[in-house]
């Protein structure tokens, strides 16, 4: 996806906070992000408006501790609820471990309320959808070339060089070479 500055995005933000929603509608307003947003207060309300969304969402803001559902069972939750769409936690939750951890899990961004400005919101949205966007690419790619791979009709091994140790073969190699 190239750089279009005039892209409008779709975005979810889940917050049960009004105060801290107005701050993160104000940010967006303010950095020149072209967007839709889509507001829920809760998990459930969040899981209503991606079932009624035609096109899905190019990002997904999310609070870590909702009032029906909170950490990694809505971290979980709401990577399958709105993939392929990038996740940003927002959050006062300042714990490293599992910050790192979250990001292991796939969220594409943990950012401290405290230390959200209209610049680092702006920059984590579009940083997201861009790697996002990349990652798929490459996924299909990737699948692509195993394809091309397995369904050869021509034997094909892969090995180490060094130790010729046998990495892979497809099914042709098999047949032929047992």
């Amino acid at each position: 996806m190239l750089y279009d500055p005039e892209k409008k995005f779709d975005l979810l933000i889940i917050e049960d906070n009004p105060g801290d929603y107005v701050l993160i509608e104000e940010y967006l307003n303010s950095n020149g992000l072209h967007h839709r947003l889509e507001h829920a207060q809760n998990f459930r309300e969040a899981e209503r408006i991606t079932h009624k969304s035609e096109s899905g969402f190019d990002a997904v803001l999310l609070d870590l501790n909702l009032p029906d559902l909170e950490g990694e069972k809505l971290i979980k939750a709401t990577m399958e609820m709105v993939n392929p769409a990038p996740v940003i936690i927002l959050t006062g939750y300042s714990d490293m471990q599992f910050s790192i951890k979250s990001l292991s899990m796939g969220i594409s961004d943990y950012i401290l309320k405290d230390k959200l400005s209209s610049h680092n919101l702006w920059k984590s949205i579009r940083y997201s959808i861009e790697r996002k966007s990349m990652y798929q690419k490459l996924r299909y790619s990737e699948q692509r070339y195993r394809d091309l791979f397995e369904h050869n009709p021509s034997p094909m091994i892969i090995w180490e060089i060094d130790s010729r140790t046998i990495i892979d073969c497809n099914e042709a190699a098999v047949q032929k070479y047992g």
